[in-house]
This record gives structure tokens, sequence and C-alpha cells, in this order.
């Protein structure tokens, strides 16, 4: 038993000893020498994208820039057709003219949404409330008020059975229009032009 460790351990010894002298007499390579990534055998073939053409019989102008190809084209001129199986929230402004204004509002104009029949109808009894306007104001929708001496007034019974909605919020009577605010925030959630 003794003997099977001996050789073993002679085994291991000589082993260690030609790797080191193997070591010395190969230098490392340098890192800047290293080809990086995978060997090209190894990596799988990648199809080049696929670049706009020039026409036949025509040279290509370096100057200019490349034209896509009409399916590729977003121009204002040139309406996509509807998407399948999109529904009018889902459809894409470039389609939908209405979505493409909506893109364009601020996220809190849209906690309150009102319909021009409803903004109507909230400026109707906004009109026979005895509150005076409060002068006014270079604020808009997504903005707080920007003081705190700005008396925000409750809606009326009339305006909150027109429109349920305008129940938790308040408004600010202005000389040319109405602001619709959060009262826990400050913040003008609706604006209705006079």
């Amino acid at each position: 038993m003794r003997s099977s460790i001996w050789i073993g351990s002679t085994a291991l010894a000589i082993c260690a000893g030609i790797g080191l002298a193997a070591a010395q007499n190969n230098p490392p390579v340098d890192q800047k020498q290293q080809p990086s990534g995978p060997p090209a055998a190894e990596a799988s073939p990648v199809p080049a994208p696929r670049l706009p053409t020039q026409p036949p019989g025509q040279e290509a102008d370096n100057a200019k820039p490349t034209m896509l190809q009409p399916e590729h084209s977003t121009t204002p001129d040139k309406v996509a057709e509807p998407v399948p199986g999109a529904t009018r929230q889902t459809m894409p402004s470039a389609v939908s003219a209405a979505n493409a204004a909506q893109d364009k509002l601020p996220i809190l104009a849209m906690q309150l949404p009102l319909t021009d029949e409803q903004k109507q109808k909230i400026a109707a009894s906004v009109s026979k409330a005895s509150a005076g306007p409060a002068g006014t104001m270079q604020v808009t929708v997504a903005q707080s008020l920007p003081n705190a001496d700005v008396t925000m007034q409750e809606f009326s019974a009339d305006a909150k059975a027109a429109v349920p909605e305008v129940g938790r919020y308040k408004y600010v009577q202005l000389n040319n229009r109405l602001l619709i605010v959060d009262p826990t925030f400050w913040t003008v959630v609706g604006e209705i032009k006079k």
C-alpha cells in the first residue's frame, strides 16, 4: 500500500514538473494579440441587414442620403393602413388623429377626461354660482396652483348630478377659464375655456 502511494505521488510530481517547464518555455500571449470573441469556426452566421438598393442604371450619389423603400416610409402625407386587431384606444397615432392629440396631453389631464357636453354642463352650473373670478393665473393642466391664497370652490349639486366624476374635485374660476383642481395636491387636472 505504501508503495502505491509513493508511486502515485512520484507520478504527480513528475507531471507538475513537466507542466512548470512547459510554462517557462512558452511565455504567455499578450492580451492585445488574443482574438476577442468566440473562434470564427464556432460563430453562427448572421444574415446582413437588407439595405435599400440603388435602382438599376443609376450611379450611387454618396452625398445624398439613402432613401428607404416605400414600405418603410413614414411621411405625413402617407397614412398607414389601420392596424388589424387594433381598437380605438390602441390605434397608432399615425393613423388616428384623436390618439395623436391624446399622446400630447400630460398624464394628469387624463385623470378627468371630460366630453365637450360635460364641460358645457359644468360651465353652466358654475356660471350660476355667486363666486366671482379669482383673477388671472399662468397655470395649465398638470401644474400646481402657484400659491395657497387661491380660493377653491366646491362644485354645486347640479354639477355633481350632471357629471358625477367632478364630485371629488374643486374648481377655481378665472376671468377666461375654469380650472378643475385636485384639492389634495393642488394640481390642475382639467381646464374649461369660456
